[in-house]
């Protein structure tokens, strides 16, 4: 999934820079389901994923389209949740899980 994830943001790299900078709605589906599997999986398919994610938020806010509201809205959702794998890889499940102690006759 990364591998196809970032080939398909490279491809719309080059378009939006023909494009003069200009998101189409083809790149923002790609960058929200980078977001969502990114965060499905708790790991960084996209290495620059949030950076993205808050370029193309400030773009859509420029633009004003209500036609893609609702990529803006799901972009500020998941901009925090990925803004933790920025400073370092994401935990694992292990690490996240409190361990039990004690038996049940406590």
């Amino acid at each position: 999934a990364s591998s196809w994830l970032r080939q398909a943001l490279a491809r719309s790299d080059d378009l939006r820079a023909r494009h003069h900078g200009v998101y189409d709605q083809d790149e923002l589906d790609v960058l929200w389901l980078a977001a969502h599997l990114s965060s499905a999986m708790s790991a960084s398919l996209v290495p620059d994923l949030p950076k993205r994610l808050r370029a193309a938020s400030a773009a859509l806010d420029r633009l004003r389209e209500p036609a893609f509201g609702s990529y803006a809205r799901w972009f500020e959702v998941y901009e925090p949740l990925l803004g933790a794998e920025v400073a370092g890889p994401a935990s694992t499940v292990a690490e996240r899980t409190t361990p039990v102690t004690g038996t049940l006759a406590e």
